[in-house]
């Protein structure tokens, strides 16, 4: 999904400075859980997300051949992600939305 990167209410959000210990805490963490939760998606065929962040949990949904939606509204970190070729949309939450 393509998307026209613009400002909105939530671009005033600015990207944190990381650690390389955060980042491999966070990919562990974010592994971890959806190994938990692979057993309840069985027949799912969306995973969606509200604030995706740097995009760990989503990375490890696509490794995973799940489909994949993240709402987020910051502008740095929606082109974050999509450079990273996740689906991810700009909204605030709620209303989530999709149909």
């Amino acid at each position: 999904m393509k998307e026209e990167l613009k400002p909105n209410k939530g671009s005033v959000y600015a990207l944190e400075k990381t650690t390389d210990t955060y980042l491999k805490v966070k990919s562990k963490f974010s592994k971890d859980i959806i190994d938990y939760l692979m057993s309840f998606l069985k027949d799912c065929n969306l995973v969606s997300e509200i604030g995706p962040g740097l995009g760990h949990f989503a990375l490890e949904c696509k490794k995973r051949g799940l489909n994949y939606i993240g709402f987020e509204p910051s502008l740095p970190l929606r082109e974050k992600l999509l450079k990273k070729n996740i689906n991810v949309v700009d909204a605030f939450v709620p209303p989530i939305p999709m149909e």
